[in-house]
């Protein structure tokens, strides 16, 4: 069973994923400001559903890692 380790790598992925959910917090927080009317608000919304697809790819590769390592120390 190849169980992966929790490398300089994954720790990476959660500080980006950390960052990821703060800009999405900021733009959602913000989108009814973005200043230039429906168009300017329809690509905020746009990035925000861009962005927030990566954060799910994100914390899915981060939630296999935590699982499969979780499995491995009650074993």
């Amino acid at each position: 069973m190849n169980i992966p380790a929790i490398t300089p790598s994954v720790i990476t992925k959660s500080y980006q994923l950390l960052e990821l959910l703060a800009v999405l917090e900021h733009a959602s927080a913000n989108i009814e400001h973005a200043g230039g009317g429906e168009n300017d608000a329809a690509n905020m919304g746009r990035s925000i559903g861009s962005t927030l697809g990566l954060a799910l790819e994100l914390a899915s590769d981060l939630h296999d890692v935590l699982e499969k390592n979780a499995a491995r120390s009650e074993a």
